[in-house]
């Protein structure tokens, strides 16, 4: 996911996560959301997840 996205968020853009050795690293605030949420059937495969940063994350849950 964080390769797919080039370590921006998805939904802003801002970078939250660096590549470094061949490794991602997430900034603090970065993390993963479920685009369709477990609750609705969603699954924790990759195709299913996005990288976010903070404020886009609370924003996404407000969204639900």
């Amino acid at each position: 996911m964080l390769e797919r996205q080039r370590g921006l968020c998805a939904g802003c853009g801002t970078e939250i996560a660096v590549k470094k050795n061949g490794k991602w690293k997430t900034k603090p605030g970065g993390g993963t959301n479920h685009v369709e949420k477990l609750r609705d059937e969603g699954t924790s495969d990759p195709g299913n997840m996005t990288a976010l940063c903070r404020r886009c994350h609370v924003k996404a849950d407000r969204e639900d």
